[in-house]
């Protein structure tokens, strides 16, 4: 991304289109893709940091996987990748009875 004074310039993956982005939404990602919170994968295999391609078995046309946590990504949701926003068990009645919104028990129909 290049940025300017009115925002940056990317260029769209699929296409290669140029499109305009606003400076609001550039987010810097320098502290955020530290090489020690990047996992790059070949077949399915993460390779070691100190592993090299050819050693893998890389060769010039093979597709590798960079893995990296995005720098946008929201509080809410970082918080439930990180297993802190987990939610609890619904609300059971005797003998693992479901309870209703009004915490009474349903009651079973017949037939």
């Amino acid at each position: 991304v290049r940025q300017g004074g009115g925002g940056g310039e990317v260029r769209r993956a699929n296409s290669g289109t140029k499109c305009s982005v606003p400076d609001s939404l550039l987010v810097p990602v320098a502290p955020a893709l530290a090489p020690s919170r990047q996992s790059l994968y070949y077949r399915g295999r993460r390779l070691a940091d100190e592993e090299r391609l050819t050693e893998a078995g890389v060769l010039q046309d093979d597709e590798l996987i960079l893995e990296f946590e995005s720098p946008c990504m929201p509080d809410v949701l970082r918080r439930l990748r990180e297993g802190g926003g987990k939610k609890g068990k619904k609300a059971e009645g005797k003998k693992g009875e479901a309870k209703g919104k009004s915490g009474k028990k349903k009651k079973k129909g017949k037939g």
